[in-house]
C-alpha cells in the first residue's frame, strides 16, 4: 500500500501537478513537510523530512492544508518530546504556557528565530544537555528575566532574540 501510494504521489508531483494541500513545520522542511493530492479515495499523502520521504493513503474526504500537521507528529513520544516536537511542526503557540496551578516540575522553551522563515523551538538545558526543571513557575519566571535582560549576541542565522514559554509536561 505505501509503495503504491509512493509511486502515485510521486508522479504527481513529477507530472506538476500541485498539491491540494501542503504543510510545512515551523522548523523549516528539514524538520518536516507534508503534501496531498485529492485522488478518488481520499488523498495520497507524501510527507518526509531533509533525509527521508514517505507516503500514505488518508482516506478523509477534505483535507486543509493545517490537517496535516498530524503527519509530522509522532505518538510514541514522551511527554517532554511529545512538547518539543509540536512545537517544531505547529509553533511554540501551539503548547500552553503554564499557569502555575500545576504541580510542576516547570519548564523552559527556548524558541530561536531564524532567516528563511524558520522557528527552531526546545528546552532550555542543564550541563548535561537535559531539560532544566523549575519547582516553581516563578523561578522559571525569574531565570527567563534574568536571561532577557542580558546582552544577546545573535548566532549565525538568527535574526532576533528568543523567546521563551514557562510548560509543564503534565
Amino acid at each position: 500500500m505505501h509503495e503504491k501510494a509512493l509511486e502515485k504521489a510521486r508522479k504527481l508531483e513529477l507530472d506538476g501537478v500541485a498539491p491540494d494541500a501542503e504543510y510545512m513545520a515551523v522548523a523549516g522542511s528539514d524538520y518536516g513537510w507534508v503534501k496531498a493530492w485529492k485522488v478518488e479515495d481520499g488523498y495520497v499523502v507524501l510527507y518526509g523530512d531533509g533525509d527521508n520521504t514517505y507516503a500514505d493513503v488518508d482516506k478523509s474526504s477534505h483535507l486543509e492544508d493545517d490537517d496535516l500537521a498530524p503527519w509530522l507528529e509522532w505518538q510514541d513520544l514522551d511527554p517532554l518530546e511529545s512538547i518539543e516536537q509540536r512545537a517544531n511542526v505547529r509553533g511554540a503557540d501551539a503548547i500552553p504556557d503554564a499557569t502555575g496551578d500545576e504541580d510542576g516540575p516547570f519548564y523552559i522553551l527556548v524558541t530561536r528565530y531564524l532567516y528563511g522563515s524558520r522557528e527552531i523551538t526546545g528546552f532550555v538545558t542543564n550541563d548535561r544537555h537535559e531539560p532544566l526543571e523549575f519547582d516553581s513557575i516563578k523561578d522559571a519566571h525569574e531565570w527567563i528575566k534574568r536571561t532577557d535582560t542580558a546582552v544577546w549576541c545573535l548566532s549565525w542565522g538568527e535574526y532576533a532574540r528568543p523567546s521563551y514559554k514557562v510548560v509543564t509536561a503534565v
